[in-house]
């Protein structure tokens, strides 16, 4: 290798050594060396020390310059991945043996085992790992070239792609650090210290329905034919028509039964809604089976402190605007058909009855997360049914990037067609946050402030000194 050809490397992530080889000592002799079958390849210390930040996500540039400052050899890099490639620990991946395309470990597939291309109706691909649960949105360009990897030099590729390198160099970080590459993984974030902001959103994980999906999904298919589908168009329409007629009454009995028994109704209504938003769930989750969708998890999440249940349809990327739309509007359109069977059982129940007053719980319980989860600005179903009707995935970022963009004078990545959409939603979204979050900031200090100043105050001075104390 010619050290002035290592310069087209130093921007490429480090490949990960395949499981076959394995750094170790010789007991008799101390020294260090890579096993691989039957071959022994000798190393320095420093070299073993090197080969150990060979880890899939670190570039080469990284390590090179890490190096320069503990070594006065300026071309100990290039040899050692030049010692590998001569005794075929490493590939050129170019017939030809030209540099200009990243090493990875010979023998080897680009990608990492099980992650596979799925073509979008829509004309782009979609790059699935199922063993990391990521994806990625690639081009036919990008594509073209990651394919060809081994059978032409990289610089052909991108010529016939009509691609620029450092696009591409981009893309290959970026697939690096979604453990789309053989021997890497996804880049974990890194664990710094907690953070009270974040109580504001997380997830807890309770179980993985894919298999039971698989069994359950095949029975009702039934369910997304169109007759079905037009038979429910007309059920709700009816519904909602003769619902209206009726809402005057309706009101009337929720009104009589909150005076009568008063805040005794509300663990029967959180049990009432817990089960509707099971059902909506799991509308979500056997559409997308529906769709030879994989459903990795489902669980609880805590948005602004106030719990609610998801549903990893995260998969349905893979699929083409109009099944994206019904994936998300699914748990919608439950909800919905709930409320519509619950104002029947109204209709004939009677009044006094404990069917009556569960059937009017549970009409709310439906309509009431409608109306929630049709919020666009916040991510429940409004926003990712936004996403899949647009199709501008990661809606919310791009709309705040298109505005930095424009204040800063750097050009915007996006299609003309998608600015307006982008541009209309970005400051809706920020008063939206700033409303919600002045308003929890402005409660959580009046609360605070009538009922344990000294106390919370306490609190957030030992937080303080926990999380500026020096880490080391």
């Amino acid at each position: 290798m010619s050290f002035a050809a290592f310069d087209n490397w130093l921007d490429w992530p480090t490949p990960r050594l395949g499981q076959h080889w394995q750094l170790g000592q010789r007991q008799e002799t101390q020294d260090y060396v890579l096993m691989g079958g039957d071959v022994r390849i000798s190393l320095s210390a420093a070299e073993c020390q090197v080969l150990q930040e060979f880890n899939g996500t670190t570039t080469l540039g990284a390590i090179a310059q890490r190096w320069a400052t503990q070594s006065s050899d300026p071309d100990f890099i290039p040899r050692l991945l030049q010692k590998l490639i001569d005794h075929g620990v490493l590939s050129l991946n170019t017939p030809d043996g030209s540099s200009d395309a990243p090493p990875r470990p010979a023998g080897q597939s680009p990608l990492n085992p099980g992650v596979e291309w799925r073509y979008n109706p829509d004309g782009y691909w979609i790059l699935r790992n199922p063993t990391h649960k990521t994806y990625m949105q690639a081009s036919e360009a990008h594509k073209q070239v990651m394919e060809g990897l081994g059978r032409q030099p990289l610089a052909q590729l991108l010529l016939q792609a009509g691609i620029s390198k450092s696009e591409f160099q981009g893309f290959y970080q970026q697939m690096a650090a979604t453990g789309m590459l053989a021997g890497t993984e996804p880049r974990k974030p890194p664990r710094g210290k907690f953070n009270p902001l974040q109580l504001l959103f997380f997830k807890m994980p309770l179980i993985n329905p894919d298999r039971w999906l698989q069994g359950v999904a095949p029975g009702l298919v039934w369910v997304w034919t169109r007759p079905f589908a037009w038979g429910l168009v007309v059920f709700l329409t009816v519904s909602v028509v003769v619902g209206l007629y009726h809402g005057g009454a309706i009101a009337y009995q929720a009104q009589q039964l909150m005076a009568v028994y008063g805040s005794s109704l509300w663990l029967p209504f959180i049990g009432v809604t817990i089960l509707v938003v099971v059902c909506h769930e799991l509308g979500h989750a056997l559409t997308l089976k529906h769709y030879h969708g994989i459903v990795p998890e489902m669980g609880v999440l805590w948005m602004c402190l106030f719990p609610a249940a998801y549903t990893d349809t995260s998969d349905s990327y893979c699929l083409k605007r109009t099944h994206r739309v019904w994936v998300v509007a699914a748990g919608l359109i439950v909800q919905i058909a709930i409320a519509a069977i619950a104002f029947w059982v109204w209709t004939f129940a009677a009044r006094e009855s404990w069917l009556s007053t569960a059937s009017i719980m549970a009409m709310m319980a439906g309509l009431l997360t409608v109306i929630l989860n049709l919020n666009p600005l916040a991510r429940f179903d409004g926003y990712y049914l936004a996403v899949a009707i647009t199709g501008i995935n990661n809606l919310r970022s791009r709309a705040f990037l298109l505005y930095k963009c424009w204040l800063t004078g750097q050009p915007t990545p996006e299609d003309p067609e998608d600015i307006p959409f982008l541009a209309f939603y970005a400051p809706f979204s920020l008063v939206y946050i700033w409303f919600v979050f002045g308003f929890l900031f402005w409660r959580l200090v009046d609360w605070t402030l009538l009922n344990a100043p000294m106390t919370v105050l306490a609190l957030i001075v030992l937080w303080l000194v926990y999380y500026y104390w020096p880490s080391d």
